[in-house]
């Protein structure tokens, strides 16, 4: 029997789909960090404690009894639980700013108009940063005593992991391949779309860009309008309906003060997989200015889709997707869209997608994760 300690968030529903779908459900129990109310959890069926709750001891039992555990994002408090107990088996499944914005992280992630605005969000930083250690040390936690016991980290990207056993004192994980699917698989998912539909657009003029995937900072959404010179978008989409409020609220004020004359509006509600999917078809350009492996779930839409996406350079992504065959481009050639448009095969494109991210290879991968010893 395996364990998962789960955040409330989006990717739990096709996870627990995707389990049920292969007859694997009886063997995985899920549990989430807080319970209460969740936002994004519909399949409440499938939570069987939460770590907050009174009877979690009685309802979970031992934790060393179970075969894995599987750590979906590694929060503070996830850290103190995992000093409290024995594992047989320990997989951190990494979700990306757990393991880039960790104390001691020294990965670049801001570029300068969007460092400016982390720096207004966290005015008090020093004393927040003297406080978590002070907490840390009360709690008796530090990150190596934690890290040492992680037997496994799960990732599909080779560089993330590498950069992970680099940086984080006490790690000396080994790596297993995982990535999270969509809602539906790949070959159904690629069916609702056109994949020409995007450079009709282009050509004709239509153009509509998305930036970014949340309203998280490391999207760097500020530092991408600068970039526009000469270019006319009718509309730039900013998907912000989670993530760091103050964030948001600081970047539309920084937007109407610097960029008015730019059509940039904000999408805040929280969107249905479908009625997502409705709404990113009508975009034919996907930027990503992210300095860390971000969104990827909206890249890989964008590239099934046939749509021009745009990366910072400076993601290691960015040279990765490259050397998968795959078309992305340095989001400083954004004002040479006709061009590029030109030499974009987005049939290749939507090949290499639907390969990856096959239905066959990611049951296989389900199974062997997830399935019994």
């Amino acid at each position: 029997m395996n364990l998962h300690v789960f955040n409330d968030e989006k990717f739990f529903d096709p996870f627990v789909n995707k389990l049920e779908q292969l007859q694997l459900l009886g063997n995985n129990k899920f549990i989430v960090r807080r319970g209460g109310n969740y936002k994004y959890i519909k399949r409440t069926d499938a939570v069987f404690a939460s770590l907050d709750s009174v009877d979690f001891n009685i309802l979970v039992g031992k934790v060393e009894q179970y075969d894995r555990v599987f750590l979906h994002a590694f929060t503070s408090d996830l850290k103190r639980w995992v000093v409290k107990n024995k594992f047989r088996e320990l997989n951190w499944m990494i979700w990306g700013s757990e393991l880039y914005e960790a104390k001691g992280s020294r990965f670049p992630l801001f570029e300068p108009e969007t460092r400016d605005l982390k720096y207004r969000l966290e005015s008090f930083g020093p004393f927040k940063y003297l406080l978590h250690k002070v907490k840390h040390f009360l709690q008796g936690t530090s990150g190596k005593q934690v890290f040492s016991k992680v037997d496994y980290l799960l990732t599909w990207i080779k560089p993330e992991y590498e950069y992970a056993v680099k940086s984080l004192a006490g790690l000396n994980a080994r790596q297993k391949y995982f990535l999270y699917g969509f809602d539906m698989d790949i070959e159904e998912l690629a069916k609702k779309f056109d994949v020409n539909s995007s450079l009709k657009r282009i050509a004709q003029r239509n153009l509509k860009c998305i930036v970014g995937n949340s309203g998280a900072v490391t999207n760097n959404h500020i530092d991408v309008f600068k970039r526009f010179k000469g270019i006319y978008f009718e509309e730039i989409l900013l998907p912000v309906s989670y993530g760091d409020k103050k964030y948001v609220g600081l970047l539309k004020n920084q937007v109407e003060k610097l960029y008015p004359h730019l059509n940039i509006s904000f999408m805040e509600r929280f969107l249905s997989f479908d009625e997502y999917l409705e709404i990113f078809d009508k975009y034919s350009i996907f930027i990503n200015n992210s300095l860390r492996p971000l969104g990827m779930g909206n890249i890989w839409l964008a590239l099934l889709t046939g749509k021009l996406v745009f990366m910072n350079p400076g993601n290691f992504m960015f040279r990765h997707m490259k050397e998968l065959g795959l078309q992305v481009f340095d989001i400083d050639q954004i004002n040479d869209i006709d061009r590029l448009a030109a030499t974009l095969d987005q049939n290749k494109n939507r090949r290499i997608v639907l390969d990856y991210l096959s239905r066959d290879k990611t049951d296989q991968l389900y199974r062997k994760l997830f399935g019994r010893n």
